[in-house]
């Protein structure tokens, strides 16, 4: 019966299964690495807008970029620090509790 169920298991395992399994092992386990370890784990695919960074030149991390054609507007800026920040100061310097995205008043 052994046998059975681990030629079973060898036979199905290729790169898609594995890849299921890294998929169901990761939607279950997401909560407890959020939770006990504030790490969030995202998945890397072409659409992501987040890199995969290891495929990345190592130049691209070297080079330093002056702004050029970025518009700042400081003084719309600090306008808006100066007349729309205050009004939410409450909102945003409460107390963090442990979990993540919770707020305690």
């Amino acid at each position: 019966m052994k046998n059975g169920i681990i030629s079973k298991v060898v036979r199905n395992c290729n790169k898609d299964g594995l890849i299921k399994a890294l998929h169901l092992f990761s939607r279950k386990s997401f909560k407890f690495w959020e939770k006990y370890f504030s790490l969030h784990i995202t998945p890397a695919h072409f659409y992501s807008p987040i890199p995969v960074t290891y495929e990345l030149d190592s130049s691209v991390f070297e080079k330093i970029y002056d702004g050029t054609g970025i518009e700042w507007n400081l003084n719309e800026q600090l306008k808006y620090l100066q007349e729309i920040f205050p009004k939410y100061y409450e909102e945003y310097t409460q107390r963090w509790t442990p979990s993540i995205g919770q707020v305690r008043g």
